[in-house]
């Protein structure tokens, strides 16, 4: 059953409301491209002064052409968008791409005008997508609703979905220099109905595409975004590249987890997790998109690099060696083997260099002889300037009969570089680019398996203390003995606690707890109280404990305290959440202490959470030795810490209130876990 927005992309008739016969205007460009790039369907101006427009007899309005269209391309002023799209839905069409500006984006009136469309989406099922857009190409069905002129023709199996009309014009000359194929490409604009989820879904069951690229400025629904993002990564490369990243300095500040994780780490997070590969660079964005249009992913991450050049194999030996990809030494019997069909010279460890000086008839057997390795999973092929068929015929035949990617880096090679791109061998300017390259094809590999979809929230009911909280006290900010045992409602082990108000309390408090004793001032107005002198650690008895509730009651008099039995000696660990504004609540770990300021080393991961997600989230954390244990020193029981998120991640869904959560530090001592301050924030 084809998706309800195939009839956006591969439409059966177009009307093109604001075509026009002068050359100069857009609408001009608009249903010229239409009629240019082979649209054989029905084809409809429109535009009120009549007459022929390119050979086409034009009506005066959707209403005129007597039945629903399936795709309306609007190009005319943006003021007079929302009647159009008014008609459209009236009329019945299916839908319609906004190419016109001046709407959201401009706020004022242009915000007005896309909420009257957004209304007329919702109340007659017309899909739109725009406003502010570049509109819509169908390479494999011919179909250019688009403003630009010279797009790509070659038949690819990559789609793009861009949020940025000029990105797109970037995509696209891209694709022309690496005479790249192309499929099918969005521009999204404004989101005022279609998102990129919306789009992705659709694509999920296209067999016209292999690979997804996007351009993400912002995301509208980012728990739906990922799903579909899920859905596509279980079987096809999905490459993400957002523009608009976010830095600290317009971060939230109220708590360690608030001021690190920040939009791009909660995006970069979701959709690693979701199974896409992220660049940060055009460059790579596209040349990861190329690799991956052209080859397979490999079985393992160990890589032979061949070449006639030794000085950029070197280059390509340390760039792989950066990047994580195995470059294993060949055993010495089998570098005997590759040195009788190699000139005696010849570096035959990995990088393999078979020297200018090879024998051309060599090259196939050589080649062969190192790919059809069984401890080899690809190959990064270098070649500076000596331009022999046999050299790019032997490595085609041989990552071809072992089904073995490959990846290259040739200059001044005209013949090898034709047979190269016409073996759909991707090709790159640098050894650098070449790894990177392999390196995508690589992550593609060892994706995560997304179990995203099918995690669902376990059950479970709003805090009761919080509640009662909240309507008794008025602030954002939950006291820590409150905040922690809310926590604790959730399963999440905190250190044993009282609060005291007077002195002889603070006595019984001590002798029920049993020394050595922390002693805290307690109040939702003081965030950080070691910076306020409102904390007094290791407490070792009464009398020590006289002296500190003096101090306490000269510097914090009309504050309440709170006693706390010392954890034992242990790691710190951070362990935290923020609701983020398009992904909902995300959960962060790391190491805690000044451990959180210093390195900045937080995982992060979109809620809700699973054992697998959380298992991905303690591995990726550079400090993940330490946690293991690390010298002899006691480490973090996994299981215990997996539990824990989880929990952390079940109470921030149950109460959407909690939009910051701050446990640090949360010691760990051998395989116990116990927060030991946790800072909470509402919004009301």
């Amino acid at each position: 059953m084809a998706h309800p927005l195939e009839s956006l992309y591969k439409p059966k008739s177009i009307a093109v409301v604001g075509a026009s016969a002068n050359p100069d205007k857009l609408g001009y460009v608009l249903i010229k491209n239409v009629i240019d790039y082979g649209f054989k369907g029905e084809l409809y101006p429109i535009n009120p002064s009549g007459g022929d427009i390119l050979g086409h007899p034009s009506k005066p309005s959707l209403a005129e052409v007597g039945k629903p269209v399936d795709l309306a391309l609007i190009s005319i002023p943006g003021h007079a968008v929302p009647a159009v799209v008014k008609d459209a839905g009236e009329c019945g069409c299916r839908n319609a791409v906004i190419l016109s500006s001046g709407f959201g984006e401009m706020g004022g009136e242009g915000e007005a005008a896309q909420d009257a469309i957004e209304v007329v989406c919702k109340t007659t099922g017309l899909r739109i997508l725009g406003p502010n857009c570049m509109g819509v190409y169908n390479n494999t069905d011919n179909l250019n609703g688009t403003y630009f002129w010279e797009l790509p023709r070659i038949k690819g199996n990559v789609s793009f979905i861009s949020q940025s009309g000029a990105f797109g014009g970037v995509m696209f000359n891209e694709i022309r220099s690496r005479e790249m194929g192309v499929s099918k490409f969005f521009s999204i604009g404004n989101q005022v109905d279609i998102t990129h989820a919306d789009i992705l879904e659709a694509l999920a069951d296209d067999d016209d595409t292999r690979v997804v690229g996007l351009f993400i400025e912002g995301v509208k629904d980012g728990r739906k975004f990922l799903e579909a993002v899920s859905k596509i990564a279980a079987d096809r490369p999905v490459v993400a590249f957002k523009g608009g990243k976010s830095n600290a300095g317009s971060r939230a500040a109220a708590s360690h987890t608030g001021s690190m994780a920040g939009s791009y780490d909660v995006f970069k997070a979701g959709l690693e997790d979701a199974g896409a590969i992220i660049c940060e660079e055009s460059e790579e964005f596209f040349d990861s998109l190329m690799a991956l249009s052209m080859q397979t992913p490999p079985r393992g991450k160990r890589v032979a690099i061949m070449t006639i050049s030794g000085g950029p194999s070197v280059v390509s030996g340390d760039t792989c060696e950066r990047l994580g990809i195995e470059v294993p030494e060949l055993p010495r019997e089998f570098q005997q083997k590759i040195l009788t069909l190699t000139p005696p010279f010849a570096a035959t460890s990995n990088p393999v260099d078979m020297t200018p000086q090879m024998n051309p008839a060599n090259y196939r057997a050589c080649v062969d002889l190192v790919v059809g390795r069984k401890n080899i999973d690809g190959v990064i092929a270098i070649n500076v300037g000596l331009d022999r068929p046999e050299f790019a015929n032997a490595f085609i035949d041989a990552t071809h009969k072992y089904g073995k990617p490959i990846t290259s880096f040739t200059i001044d090679t005209p013949e090898l570089t034709r047979l190269f791109k016409e073996a759909d061998v991707p090709i790159y300017p640098t050894p650098e680019r070449a790894v990177h390259a392999y390196h995508a094809l690589l992550k593609f590999a060892e994706r995560p398996k997304t179990d995203k979809p099918g995690v669902k929230a376990r059950a479970k009911a709003a805090s009761e203390t919080l509640k009662s909280y909240i309507a008794k006290h008025e602030g954002d900010i939950i006291p820590e003995a409150v905040a922690k045992k809310a926590l604790a409602e959730y399963g999440i082990p905190v250190v044993d606690e009282q609060i005291v108000k007077i002195w002889s309390a603070a006595v019984r408090a001590a002798q029920d707890l049993g020394y050595p004793l922390a002693f805290k001032v307690h109040s939702a107005s003081i965030t950080h109280k070691s910076d306020t002198g409102g904390v007094f650690l290791n407490i070792e008895n009464e009398t020590e404990l006289q002296e500190v509730w003096e101090k306490l009651n000269r510097e914090f008099p009309s504050d309440d305290y709170l006693l706390q039995r010392m954890a034992p000696p242990g790691l710190e660990l951070i362990i935290g959440a923020k609701k983020d504004p398009a992904f909902g609540p995300v959960v962060a770990v790391g190491l805690g202490g000044v451990f959180v300021e210093v390195f900045e080393d937080i995982a992060l991961g979109v809620c809700p959470i699973s054992k697998a997600q959380a298992k991905r989230m303690i591995g990726s954390l550079q400090a993940q030795k330490i946690l293991a244990g690390y010298r002899g020193e006691p480490g973090v029981d996994p299981n215990a810490l997996v539990a824990v998120i989880r929990q952390v991640s079940d109470f921030m869904l149950a109460n959407p209130n909690v939009i910051e959560l701050d446990i640090n530090p949360m010691i760990a001592h051998n395989d116990q876990l116990a927060a030991v301050d946790a800072l909470i924030k509402v919004e009301r």
